[in-house]
């Protein structure tokens, strides 16, 4: 795992803070915007994470342990992929970082952070493709 590789982005959605922290923790949304993926999720510290689903006709299942949440404001989570051929251990696991900032009454700053790749293969294609998914989210949460 290649912790040095880190893609982060941003976009601003034309909610509340209150209203994006909401539809990034609602299943069926996060269905929506994570490719079909199906999931436990809670957003409490210590909590593990399931995601599975298929992907491009392969099924896949995702672990992940929150370790910090600020309500309204950020979560983090670490995040492991059985589709790897590396093993379940702390130093091949990437980190997810959501941090929501409040631009007014009606406006939000969604960024987006992914620490740690397996080869810079993937960690390009992320890249390429972290704005698209981002205006994705922001497409879906203003309808």
């Amino acid at each position: 795992m290649r912790q040095d590789l880190t893609v982060s982005r941003s976009v601003i959605i034309n909610r509340s803070q209150d209203k994006v922290w909401y539809a990034l923790a609602n299943l069926a949304i996060i269905q929506e915007y994570l490719f079909g993926s199906a999931t436990n999720l809670k957003w409490e510290d210590g909590n593990e994470i399931i995601f599975h689903g298929k992907y491009n006709g392969h099924k896949y299942l995702d672990l992940r342990i929150v370790f910090e949440n600020i309500l309204d404001k950020k979560v983090s989570y670490n995040y492991f992929t059985e589709t790897t051929e590396f093993e379940n251990k702390t130093e091949n696991h990437s980190i997810i970082i959501y941090n929501l900032l409040s631009c007014g009454d009606k406006e939000t700053k969604l960024t987006w952070t992914h620490k740690g790749y397996i080869d810079e293969e993937r960690h390009k294609y992320s890249s390429d493709k972290m704005e698209t998914f981002l205006h994705q989210i922001k497409k879906i949460i203003e309808g």
